[in-house]
């Protein structure tokens, strides 16, 4: 019993539940808590050399044990609620708070963008506008060989002559006696100055008159020439005499 009495002031630090099994019982519950005291390997030792105490050593490592084990799961709850409260991880490993992160950006980038983005408006649409004009002006004087190509077809398979008249001041043209071939109620009319051309006619003379006149042969009363126009782009369209063959200059 000295011996007993001498050990047991000792682990008074150690705090259990009653629950727990007295020491040299050999069982233990695994339901209680305890936390305990740092200095417990050196009372370990202590116990080697004092009667029975090898076997209240084991119980007490083992109610240690089960006590370590019982204190992770708190650990981790606290370590999550800490977190949620304001921490948060980075992919390099570190804790760093939530109110550093930034949210959005700064008036100074904003208007540095906007500058940016005005430079290059300002250089893109000149650029833009240009190309648009030149491929319309293109697109129109292709309709204009193409429309004429037709009338000289017209005239051989009806074997009727055929006219084509321009007009300058409404910028359109008329093949004269033909329908229309989306509108056959309609006569065949191409407005250029509408979309998607949107050009001008500048002028058309073929042997001093706007009208081009196709024989039977197809082939033209006179050689002539149409100038259409899209802002500073401008084509001609050349109608051979001999052929009656029209190309774009």
């Amino acid at each position: 019993m000295a011996t007993r009495n001498r050990i047991a002031p000792r682990y008074a630090n150690v705090k259990h539940d009653a629950s727990l099994s007295e020491p040299g019982s050999g069982r233990s519950n695994n339901s209680g808590t305890c936390k305990p005291h740092i200095g417990h390997r050196e009372n370990e030792q202590s116990n080697r050399h004092s009667p029975g105490g090898s076997a209240r050593s084991s119980n007490l490592r083992a109610d240690v044990f089960t006590a370590d084990i019982n204190l992770v799961p708190r650990a981790a709850r606290a370590l999550t609620r800490r977190w949620s409260d304001g921490l948060t991880m980075t992919h390099e490993g570190q804790i760093q708070s939530r109110s550093r992160v930034p949210r959005a950006f700064t008036m100074v980038e904003v208007v540095c963008v906007v500058v940016i983005i005005a430079m290059l408006a300002a250089v893109a649409v000149p650029r833009f506008g240009n190309t648009l004009a030149r491929q319309r002006v293109e697109a129109a004087a292709r309709r204009i060989v193409a429309d004429l190509a037709l009338a000289q077809r017209q005239a051989r398979t009806t074997n009727a002559s055929q006219t084509v008249r321009f007009t300058l001041g409404t910028h359109e043209y008329t093949l004269i006696g033909m329908p229309h071939p989306d509108h056959p109620s309609l006569a065949y009319k191409v407005l250029l100055s509408e979309d998607p051309y949107g050009a001008s006619i500048v002028s058309a003379n073929f042997g001093g008159d706007l009208d081009i006149i196709f024989d039977v042969f197809g082939v033209p009363d006179s050689s002539g020439s149409v100038v259409i126009s899209v802002g500073n782009h401008v084509r001609t369209v050349t109608v051979d005499a001999g052929t009656g063959r029209a190309t774009t200059q």
